[in-house]
């Protein structure tokens, strides 16, 4: 994928997107609202980055690029990990996407139903065929579960878990080089805003654990003003379907 060497260096030394898909850079914040999970949490990173030899530095608040809090939500403590890589998700995706087209053994077809077939392989019964392959991979996000649920539920798998929530994507006349972030926090990856290709921001993400895959947030994970755009893991149920034709494994997405 040509796009994983779009990567430039910023003036402070950062690397970030410049036209491609990831970058390194992590400044980790401890505000005045942390709990004391927080502190630990902030604590195990540097001890584990000690572990295993990686690059952990304690550093001022004030100094960290693009971090302009209002004083009663300024930062402690902040640590900088120069080689904590981060990846535009929604740029990868596309070039993904891009990627499959380009294979000749991949066919595309619309949404269908995946069944695991008596004696041996998967089915895909889709508007535009009927296909048949070896082994299938399921990557339908919160939808993976009951689609293996309902396909092959003897099929041993670990279950992947739906989350709502609220993020948004912003413009500003200042670049964000690195990502800044807190520590993770119960059941969530915590406060973050990653730089993204186009040179916006991605800041997230207030979340909520709903017992099933919702197509959208409900107002029970916003606690912010109507946001850009609303994000649900996953965003839309599985809208396609990408099989191998030939002898290598297939897989239904």
């Amino acid at each position: 994928m040509a796009g994983l060497a779009g990567t430039g260096t910023s003036p402070c030394g950062y690397r970030r997107p410049a036209g491609g898909l990831h970058g390194t850079a992590t400044f980790i914040v401890l505000n005045a609202v942390s709990s004391p999970p927080d502190d630990a949490s902030f604590t195990a990173i540097a001890q584990t980055a000690a572990e295993y030899e990686l690059a952990c530095q304690e550093t001022g608040p004030s100094d960290i690029p693009g971090y302009h809090p209002l004083d009663n939500d300024l930062a402690l403590r902040a640590c900088y990990l120069p080689e904590e890589g981060f990846i535009d998700a929604r740029a990868w995706l596309a070039t993904l996407d891009a990627a499959l087209a380009t294979l000749p053994n991949v066919i595309r077809a619309p949404a269908g139903t995946l069944r695991a077939l008596p004696t041996y392989g998967y089915l895909i019964d889709s508007p535009t065929g009927v296909f048949r392959a070896p082994r299938a991979v399921v990557a339908a996000s919160a939808w993976t579960s009951p689609l293996h649920d309902a396909s092959d539920p003897k099929l041993p798998v670990v279950p992947v878990l739906a989350a709502a929530g609220t993020a948004l994507t912003v413009t500003a006349p200042e670049p964000l080089p690195a990502v800044i972030r807190t520590p993770n926090r119960a059941y969530a990856c915590g406060l973050h805003t990653v730089p993204q290709a186009d040179g916006s921001r991605y800041i997230g993400a207030r979340r909520t654990s709903p017992p099933f895959p919702t197509r959208r947030a409900d107002r029970s994970s916003q606690n912010m003003p109507p946001p850009i755009w609303t994000a649900t893991s996953p965003t839309s149920h599985s809208s396609s379907a990408v099989v191998s034709t030939s002898p290598i494994p297939g897989c239904a997405r």
